[in-house]
């Protein structure tokens, strides 16, 4: 019974298991809200009529 109650407390592999699941957590938060910047920056930018993207491919000056 000692000996499982030690190797119970020597087992680190839940707990690293648990690390890697935060740290994955945390990169799926970063890239979902980089994602949605992006998203906005490129709606804004083909939705303003008065860019110069929009002015580059019709020709307008």
């Amino acid at each position: 019974m000692t000996s499982l109650l030690q190797r119970f407390a020597s087992d680190e592999s839940a707990a690293t298991a648990v690390e890697y699941g935060i740290m994955i957590m945390m990169i799926g938060l970063a890239v979902s809200a980089g994602a949605g910047t992006l998203f906005a920056t490129l709606e804004a930018l083909f939705t303003d009529n008065n860019s110069s993207l929009v002015k580059a491919l019709t020709g307008a000056e």
